[in-house]
């Protein structure tokens, strides 16, 4: 296998990336404008949640 570089299990080092994004946006949604009207985050629905649990 020459050549070839192993590499080290880097799962720790990219655990916390999916958070650190979904905050970084939710950071910068919170400096727009808001906007007119009734606002409300989707909540997906039991047979939605059902259908992607079976994926």
């Amino acid at each position: 296998m020459r050549g070839r570089r192993k590499f080290k299990n880097t799962w720790p080092l990219t655990d916390g990336l999916p958070k650190a994004a979904f905050e970084m946006k939710q950071r910068a949604l919170e400096k727009l404008t808001p906007a007119k009207g009734i606002v409300s985050r989707f909540k997906a629905g039991d047979s939605l949640l059902q259908f992607l649990s079976k994926l």
